[in-house]
């Protein structure tokens, strides 16, 4: 399963966490999220037939439900967790396998008329820990802070 690390690394260092607090676990999502649902008899996909692109989205929507897991199993320690999607960026994997979006979004897309880099993609959970709205909440979907 691809969200063990996360879980692992989370678990690992929730008593650093909870000494710091406040503190935040962010976690980045996807758009690619909203594709897939989460098989009930095939949690790790072991019987789906295999393509990167259905395993990295099935990823990023367990990656959501692990979240809002820690958001309840923390509540009250002063350890927020978040997930975000960092908005779309001009990367390799959505060129791939958007190539639409880099034609023509258009204003009444509501996606930006030149999609952002992946630099500016990256930065975007950093503003979100500084983000002073979110401290005091948590399993929060947040919006992509600009």
């Amino acid at each position: 399963m691809p969200v063990l690390a996360p879980w692992i690394l989370t678990d690992e260092l929730t008593p650093l966490l909870r000494n710091a607090a406040p503190s935040r676990v962010i976690n980045v999502t996807s758009g690619g999220q909203y594709d897939q649902k989460i098989p009930g008899g095939d949690i790790e996909s072991d019987r789906a037939k295999y393509g990167p692109k259905r395993i990295y989205a099935r990823t990023k929507r367990e990656e959501l439900v692990l979240t809002e897991q820690w958001a309840q199993r923390l509540a009250g320690t002063g350890v927020y967790v978040h997930a975000m999607h960092p908005g779309w960026a001009d990367t390799a994997g959505v060129r791939n396998w958007m190539p639409l979006f880099r034609r023509s979004p258009g204003p009444s897309s509501g996606l930006p008329s030149r999609a952002p880099t992946p630099s500016s993609g990256s930065a975007a959970p950093g503003r979100l820990w500084r983000r002073p709205g979110c401290s005091g909440t948590t399993a929060g979907r947040v919006p992509s802070p600009t």
